[in-house]
């Protein structure tokens, strides 16, 4: 794990892709996040793996309010609240024995949802795709995989990769593209990167 945080790291640091900044720690990063929002970065990817938080923030255009929250039970009464307040989920993720979610007053999206299963949603996120609807989170979560998918207007294209070994050529390759990291999880054995032609 920690050879592929060092490559990722130097590919970090030797491109010009610095608008996205990757960490992990084994505590909730919440100084990390308070760092990142004070250098005008917000939240893009947050999930849990290798007993360790992984946290990657961006550099999106805009000024958007976003809030975290953790919780031992799974948090649907903090996420109806977001919603009420007109917010969105951007991350949900469950690691060290509490659920995180993550949510962002985002006017790109139109409409959401959220689910669970105990098998990779591969069906879940081709109807989403079909109804027009983006993956905007994707963790595997205490023996759940927990999807969110959201109306995307112009969402500029997405596509999804699993993998055994960390997907940095994967992460090039789409950064050459013009594509964001927007989901990065590892779970039940693999890597999911998501990556979108749109920062969530």
């Amino acid at each position: 794990m920690k050879k592929h945080i060092i490559i990722f790291f130097i590919c970090l640091l030797n491109s010009s892709y610095s608008q996205q900044v990757w960490n992990t720690d084994p505590q909730f990063p919440k100084e990390q996040i308070s760092n990142a929002w004070d250098e005008g970065r917000d939240i893009s990817s947050l999930s849990y793996g290798y007993d360790r938080w992984a946290l990657v923030t961006s550099d999106v255009p805009g000024d958007y309010l976003q809030t975290w929250v953790t919780d031992p039970s799974f948090p649907k009464n903090k996420i109806k609240e977001g919603w009420d307040a007109g917010k969105f989920i951007t991350s949900l993720t469950y690691g060290n024995g509490q659920w995180a979610v993550v949510m962002t007053e985002f006017p790109l999206f139109t409409s959401q949802s959220y689910s669970t299963s105990y098998d990779f949603p591969e069906e879940e996120i081709q109807q989403g795709w079909d109804d027009g609807k983006y993956i905007t989170s994707l963790n595997y979560c205490n023996g759940l995989w927990a999807l969110v998918m959201s109306g995307v207007p112009t969402g500029g294209g997405q596509n999804y990769s699993t993998s055994y070994s960390f997907p940095k050529d994967k992460i090039k390759e789409g950064w050459d593209k013009g594509m964001y990291i927007t989901n990065l999880t590892y779970a039940d054995g693999k890597w999911v990167l998501v990556m979108s032609g749109t920062l969530f």
